[in-house]
């Protein structure tokens, strides 16, 4: 987007796309002696003139300073890449590619709070962002690269890299739903509820025959068979 006028080899590119992302974690040393690099590779659309502009400025100046011929660090998305000479993915088609990267762990923020780290699960192939560049001239190496800064994070997009989350993969096997249905309507879960216990008949018990109350008499003292006379009521 524009080419830092203190700093003539830096440049803050307007919004692009961010490919092979190693934001979080460093990407492995490819080669004995190496070391590990945090990387982006920066897709920039090819109507973006002002972007591409201040980008092959910030090369030139490096050239310059250093005498050396400009290397292409831009490369067609509409073509082949240039060291294994096979076509670019489909989402660099009309875009201009360009690989940063940086020894140094570079800042991710967004548009919210420029202060905050973006947590790790916002950060992947495929959003969209701002991207801080500063090219430099390696001479043990003879070469110009392009360092990463930091990245200001503006969208977020389909996952590059085959990222993929498992609702999407799973949801078109038979019997298995993204969510449970009383989510889906907006229902809160049913509460727990104590199942009630199930009424027992109780057992019938077989009354006792009815006995005969004891006859009239002292406690202890054997029963006697007493007559009484009907008119006087008296025993006999």
């Amino acid at each position: 987007m524009y080419q830092d006028k203190d700093d003539l080899q830096k440049v803050v590119t307007d919004v692009v796309r961010l490919s092979y992302c190693s934001l979080v974690t460093p990407r492995p040393p490819r080669r004995p002696g190496e070391e590990a690099t945090y990387s982006a590779t920066l897709l920039i659309p090819k109507h973006d003139t002002a972007t591409v502009q201040s980008l092959l400025a910030a090369i030139q100046y490096v050239a310059q300073a250093n005498s050396v011929q400009p290397p292409v660090m831009l490369h067609d998305g509409d073509g082949v890449r240039p060291n294994k000479r096979t076509p670019y993915d489909d989402e660099c088609k009309g875009h201009w590619v360009l690989t940063a990267s940086s020894r140094q762990k570079p800042q991710v923020v967004g548009k919210e709070n420029l202060k905050a780290d973006l947590p790790p699960n916002e950060i992947y192939s495929g959003m969209h962002g701002h991207v801080s560049v500063r090219f430099y001239y390696s001479k043990p190496n003879n070469r110009i690269g392009c360092g990463l800064n930091h990245v200001l994070k503006t969208k977020d997009d389909t996952p590059l890299a085959g990222n993929t989350s498992a609702d999407a993969d799973f949801a078109d096997i038979p019997g298995v739903q993204t969510a449970p249905a009383y989510t889906q309507q907006g229902y809160a879960p049913p509460a727990y509820q104590q199942p009630a216990p199930q009424y027992q008949q109780p057992p019938v018990q077989q009354a006792a025959y009815p006995q005969q109350p004891p006859a009239p008499g002292y406690p202890g003292q054997p029963q006697m068979n007493v007559t009484i006379n009907p008119l006087t009521g008296l025993p006999v």
